[in-house]
C-alpha cells in the first residue's frame, strides 16, 4: 500500500515540474490555392483548454489561424527545443495540413506558407524532428501531428531516449474530418484529434489516480477510432516506456480535488466560527454569574455545548 502511495506521489510531482506545451491549429491560409479545413482550430483550442484546466503544464503556447505564421511557429518550436531550458516535458501538437515537395521533403503548412514555395515559409518536418532529437535537456518530448502526410514524422524520428511521436497516420494529402456533437454543440474536428480530446478530457485516465499516460491515451484513441469505423492507422515512434510518460491529469480529478479542498476549508472555517461563538458565550456567562463559576468555565472545552441551564446546575450543585 505504501509503495502504491509513493508511486502516485512521484507521478504527481512530475506533473508539477517544468512542463511546456505548444499547441498549433491552422484551418485557413493566405495562399487561397491551399484547401481550407473545418476542424483544426477547434482541435487546437479544445486541447489547449483541457491542458490549462487540468493544470498539467506550467506554460501553454497557443497559435491559432492567422497567429500561426511561419515565424511564430518557428519561435515557439525554438523556445521548446533549441533553448537550453531543462523541461521535464515538452508537448508539441499541430493540427492542419502537410505537404511534400518534388524532392520528397515534407513540410507542415503555416498560415503564410506558399504552396508552390514551401521552403520559404513552410516548416520542414525533418527540421522539427532533428531539433527534438538533439534537445537532450528535455527529459521527455511528445509530438502529436494531425495533418496530411503525418506519417513522415514518425518515419524520420531518430532514436533518442524520451522522444515520442504520435501521428494520425495519413500518407496522402487527405485530412480526415467530420462533425461531432460535442459539449452541446455540433462542430468539426479531425477524427484523430476528436478522440485525443476525449482521452485528455478524462476518458483515457487511470481511474485510481486520474493520470493520463501516453500509453493509455494511445490505446484509447486507437480503440475508439477502430470502433468508429475509421480506416486510419495511427503511426507511432517511441523510445521509452509510454506508461511512464504522464501527459496530463484528468480535469475531472482536478475538479474533484478542488471540491474536497474547498469543503475542508469551509468545514475548518465553520468549526472556527462555532468555537469563537462558544468562547464568547463563556465570557458572557463568566461576567453574568461572577467568579463562582469562572473556574468551571475555564475547564470547559470550546467543543462542549454551554447553556444557561448548564451554568445554573453548576451554581446549585456547588453552593
Amino acid at each position: 500500500m505504501e509503495e502504491e502511495e509513493d508511486k502516485n506521489s512521484t507521478v504527481q510531482s512530475r506533473l508539477k515540474s517544468n512542463r511546456l506545451a505548444v499547441i498549433i491549429g491552422v484551418d485557413r491560409f493566405q495562399d487561397t490555392t491551399i484547401p481550407s479545413l473545418k476542424g483544426s482550430i477547434n482541435d487546437a483550442q479544445e486541447i489547449s483548454d483541457i491542458l490549462s484546466k487540468s493544470e498539467s503544464f506550467d506554460k501553454v503556447t497557443l497559435l491559432l489561424g492567422e497567429q500561426a505564421t511561419s515565424i511564430n511557429i518557428r519561435l515557439a518550436i525554438s523556445d521548446a527545443f533549441w533553448q537550453p531550458e531543462p523541461y521535464d516535458m515538452v508537448l508539441l501538437y499541430y493540427s492542419g495540413l502537410g505537404i511534400i515537395d518534388g524532392y520528397g521533403n515534407g513540410f507542415i503548412i503555416a498560415y503564410d506558407t506558399e504552396r508552390e514555395r514551401p521552403t520559404i515559409a513552410g516548416i520542414p518536418m525533418r527540421e522539427v524532428i532533428d531539433m527534438a532529437s538533439k534537445a537532450i535537456e528535455k527529459q521527455n518530448i511528445v509530438m502529436v501531428f494531425d495533418c496530411s502526410h503525418s506519417r513522415l514524422f514518425t518515419e524520420g524520428a531518430r532514436s533518442r531516449r524520451g522522444l515520442y511521436v504520435l501521428a494520425s497516420g495519413t500518407e496522402d494529402e487527405i485530412v480526415r474530418e467530420t462533425t461531432f456533437t460535442h459539449h452541446g454543440t455540433v462542430h468539426s474536428h479531425g477524427i484523430f484529434s476528436y478522440y485525443l480530446i476525449e482521452g485528455l478530457a478524462g476518458s483515457a485516465s487511470d481511474q485510481s489516480t486520474g493520470d493520463i499516460s501516453l500509453a493509455g491515451l494511445y490505446e484509447f484513441v486507437e480503440r475508439k477510432m477502430a470502433e468508429s469505423g475509421s480506416k486510419q492507422e495511427l503511426s507511432l515512434t517511441a523510445s521509452g516506456r509510454m506508461d511512464n510518460v504522464i501527459i496530463a491529469k484528468s480535469p475531472r480529478t482536478i475538479s474533484e480535488e478542488k471540491v474536497v479542498q474547498n469543503t475542508e476549508v469551509q468545514n475548518k472555517s465553520e468549526a472556527k466560527v462555532a468555537s469563537d461563538k462558544k468562547s464568547e458565550t463563556k465570557q458572557q456567562y463568566s461576567i453574568k454569574f461572577g467568579p463562582m463559576v469562572q473556574k468551571y468555565l475555564a475547564s470547559i472545552s470550546n467543543d462542549q455545548s454551554i447553556s444557561a441551564t448548564f451554568i445554573a446546575n453548576k451554581i446549585l450543585k456547588h453552593r
